[in-house]
């Protein structure tokens, strides 16, 4: 079984419907976890019982354990929009911190398991110091850069640059 992980919007949607229907052709089946319904009846269940953990995500009412998926197709889930724009305005980052511990919970659970589209993965690479970093380790000519939050040394950095060329 392949457990989706997006949102609930017509993109998402059509998406999972024609991989999901193809994979039924196949006698396989997958579940969309719709990330932004987690407060509206999509869940997330981490519990300890009797000394065991178990996890489950609960999607269109049905619960599943996540042993049972094979593999997770990363559809790049963000927080709604109707929470990024949240009154009062002062918990939009405690909002946004709490779907983003969701996810990095997700991926954590998930981190044996296949992935298309893995955000690890997808995190690093678009890491803009690391590409920088390994560039520079497989012997790329790289030119002149300077990434930091200090405006002297960044102006000195600048400055030199300016006078070399």
């Amino acid at each position: 079984m392949i457990l989706a992980i997006g949102n609930s919007g017509v993109y998402e949607v059509d998406a999972f419907r024609l991989v999901f229907e193809s994979l039924e052709q196949h006698g396989q089946k997958a579940v969309l976890f719709k990330q932004d319904k987690c407060l509206e009846g999509e869940f997330l269940v981490f519990e300890i019982i009797n000394g065991k953990a178990e996890y489950k995500i609960i999607v269109d009412g049905e619960t599943y354990d996540i042993n049972n998926f094979s593999a997770i197709w990363y559809m790049k889930p963000h927080l709604p929009f109707k929470l990024l724009r949240f009154e009062p305005a002062e918990y939009r980052n405690f909002i946004n911190n709490q779907f983003k511990s969701m996810r990095v919970a997700i991926r954590s659970l998930f981190k044996e398991k296949k992935w298309l589209d893995d955000p690890w993965v997808i995190e690093k690479a678009e890491n803009k110091i690391f590409q920088l970093h390994t560039a520079v380790g497989i012997g790329f000519k790289v030119p002149e850069t300077i990434i930091t939050s200090d405006k002297l040394l960044f102006c000195k950095r600048v400055h030199a640059i300016e006078i070399a060329l």
